[in-house]
């Protein structure tokens, strides 16, 4: 099925996307994301506030791991995964913008931005790896039910 397109969603804000492969928390925050970006606004009204997002650390497995959060912990969790190289600060502009109706975590990743960078011999950077320290923080910082947007 063809999603709609951004006129569509700048008209009705309850338009979203079906599809058998997405589950409708992941519609519901890919619908806002779009939202966000094609929502005619002024500047104003747009611009991000760093004083509604709070930075932590929390140990995991040895490793210092550094992230932002924004929004009530009550709220839909949200949790932004940067790509690379890049560190969660490249969602720090998004982040108030969702923080009013969802819980926003955006961490970095080990070797990455504000994250401790241990040598080679012991941690091995690989995919899996990184995506346990991720599991490792979801589940230390009670995140049990989230959409995953990267």
């Amino acid at each position: 099925m063809v999603p709609p397109d951004a006129a569509a969603l700048s008209t009705n804000p309850h338009a979203t996307c079906k599809s058998n492969d997405m589950s409708i928390p992941a519609a519901l925050a890919l619908s806002a994301a779009m939202a966000c970006a094609v929502v005619q606004a002024s500047a104003q009204e747009l611009r991000s506030s760093r004083r509604s997002i709070s930075y932590h650390t929390i140990d995991i497995g040895g490793l210092k791991t550094f992230y932002r959060e924004a929004g009530s912990p009550d709220a839909p969790s949200v949790l932004l995964l940067h790509g690379f190289p890049s560190s969660s600060r490249m969602w720090e502009p998004l982040l108030p913008l969702l923080a009013d109706k969802y819980h926003v975590i955006a961490p970095d990743y080990p070797g990455f931005g504000n994250s401790s960078a241990p040598p080679p011999s012991d941690f091995t950077h690989t995919f899996d790896n990184i995506a346990g320290v991720i599991g490792e923080l979801t589940t230390k910082l009670g995140l049990s039910n989230y959409v995953l947007f990267m």
